[in-house]
């Protein structure tokens, strides 16, 4: 969760103070990215794990 919400406002914050480069708002994007795509992968595994711990129940 920190790679999608805490980048973002730490550079805005950052841009009062210092330049900010045009790089940087890539990385910003990137870790975006990074974090919606590990929240999908986290809740991929913990259905899978909810169906595995369904299916050892009936066995």
């Amino acid at each position: 969760m920190y790679n999608i919400f805490c980048p973002l406002p730490i550079v805005i914050i950052a841009s009062f103070f210092v330049e900010v480069e045009s790089f940087i708002w890539g990385l910003v994007f990137i870790h975006f990215m990074l974090g919606i795509f590990c929240y999908f992968l986290a809740n991929i595994f913990k259905q899978g794990l909810h169906l595995q711990n369904e299916q050892d129940l009936f066995i």
